[in-house]
């Protein structure tokens, strides 16, 4: 059956540089904590991506990356990129990723002030000029299992972290730093790197006039304090070619911070980027991450198309590809496209609940689309140092396991589920993928149970009500619910 593509643009090709991708959906780069305590990859991580290309998606880009591991991580399971022997795991994952027709890029960072990692290990963390401490809001809304997960981050000492103001030497160290770690990406077959300039690491300390206060050749002026990414640009060139793809993410605007870095800041520091060389601009935008209402204005943009303006901006400014993000449904990204308000449409959240996303686009299946509700579950995981994980995808970070909760057979079986609550969906949906005839019994006339009454305090929960009444060939008698065969695919 022939199915009306909506979203055509969307599904088309296009490139940056010299790299051609299949579509114009890319994955944001999103922490994970899939990786290994030793900074190498692992079955978990490589499945996670790879089911990703699976779902055909254009280009991923990789999660945050130490180019100095274990110096510079901001999180327990990092990958690394400062060692030859990296590579060769590396390599596995972008072969994995290359046989399904995806393009992958590494985010190459140093996290500076926020390299969590480093404090609790002791070591001197990097930085323009040393930060003004301030304390968090959030911690008073945490449990106290969860308050443990921080208890390390004091350091050794428990007086916290121990920063090191760089010296004009030691920036250069820094900049070849990220010179080599996009060679070694280069060697492990990756199609481009990431400069990650944003959300308050090492680079865009230096961006951010907030944070510095230098009065040498890398402080003061705008143009000054871009200068540490314009020499990284320009070593990444030298170092590996001018004609590999070099994307740059950059904070538009930072919240809630006194004198942070504004759309007028980013704009000149995005001409700057595009000459040095960069092939993309990566549009994000930062927040003061002690208070817990700034980290759902940025760099998690709760608003939809919160960071669309940016985007906007930067496409009127420069001639080189702009990537959107930030919370973009599919008709605004489409008329974006269409408009010319940018090149790109990075997706995180939504390809952490389907996967599948860009084939259904491709394909007009766009009804089967499993939607992101929004529930920030994926990033508070984060927070306390644990693997990611989704409120609407357990298949989230289980890709890599190889049993199956259900098993198809050659005989198809008639199967009652009681009660239509998400779970008994999600039960319905996975019994009748493998084949069997599934009826679901509800006392209550509708379908969702404790979602419906979740929805009336947060909208976005319904969507997964109507995610999961959308099943094919789905007849109903009552309080019945008939799924028919092997009739869902995804």
């Amino acid at each position: 059956m022939n199915l009306q593509v909506k979203h055509p643009l969307l599904a088309a090709p296009a490139s940056i540089g010299g790299l051609e991708l299949k579509n114009k959906i890319i994955m944001a780069p999103m922490g994970s904590n899939f990786a290994g305590e030793d900074g190498h990859t692992t079955e978990q991580l490589e499945s996670y991506y790879e089911e990703r290309a699976k779902g055909g998606v254009g280009l991923i880009i990789l999660e945050t990356s130490a180019i100095t591991w274990p110096a510079g991580a901001s999180m327990p399971y990092m990958i690394g990129f400062s060692k030859d022997e990296f590579v060769s795991d590396l390599n596995s994952l972008t072969q994995r990723v290359h046989q399904h027709g995806a393009k992958i890029a590494a985010q190459l960072n140093h996290s500076g002030k926020i390299a969590q990692e480093d404090t609790i290990a002791g070591r001197p963390i990097p930085v323009p000029s040393i930060p003004k401490s301030e304390p968090s809001d959030m911690f008073g809304l945490l449990t106290q299992d969860e308050i443990m997960n921080f208890i390390k981050a004091g350091g050794p000492d428990g007086k916290g972290p121990r920063y090191h103001e760089l010296t004009i030497d030691e920036i250069k160290i820094e900049i070849n730093h990220f010179a080599q770690a996009a060679k070694r990406a280069k060697l492990a077959n990756f199609d481009a790197v990431e400069i990650h300039a944003g959300h308050g690491y090492l680079i865009s300390s230096f961006l951010s006039p907030a944070v510095n206060k230098r009065t040498d050749q890398y402080g003061g002026s705008t143009e000054n304090r871009a200068r540490f990414l314009i020499e990284v640009i320009q070593a990444i060139k030298q170092e590996v070619s001018a004609d590999f793809p070099v994307l740059v993410r950059l904070d538009a605007n930072e919240y809630r911070i006194d004198g942070g870095i504004t759309p007028k800041d980013f704009l000149v520091t995005a001409r700057l980027a595009e000459k040095a060389g960069a092939d993309a601009l990566d549009v994000s935008s930062y927040g003061n991450t002690s208070k817990g209402i700034a980290f759902t204005e940025a760099p998690l943009v709760h608003e939809p198309g919160g960071f669309l303006k940016y985007a906007r901006m930067a496409k009127e400014t420069v001639s080189i590809p702009i990537i959107a993000v930030g919370r973009i449904e599919l008709d605004v990204a489409e008329n974006g496209l269409k408009n010319k308000d940018f090149d790109f449409v990075a997706m995180g959240r939504k390809l952490l609940a389907d996967p599948g996303l860009p084939n259904k686009i491709s394909s007009g299946q766009e009804h089967l689309i499993r939607p992101c509700i929004y529930c920030y579950v994926c990033v508070s995981q984060i927070f306390i140092n644990k693997p990611m994980m989704c409120a609407v995808n357990s298949q989230l970070g289980n890709e890599f396991r190889n049993e199956k909760i259900i098993f198809s057979t050659a005989r198809q079986k008639n199967i009652l589920v009681v009660g239509a609550g998400p779970s008994g969906m999600e039960a319905a949906r996975l019994l009748a993928m493998q084949g069997h005839h599934v009826e679901i019994w509800e006392k209550d006339k509708d379908i969702g149970g404790t979602v419906r009454v979740a929805t009336l305090a947060y909208e976005p929960n319904g969507q997964l009500i109507k995610y999961s009444a959308k099943l094919p060939q789905r007849t109903q008698s009552n309080n019945k619910e008939k799924y028919g065969g092997n009739d869902r695919k995804d």
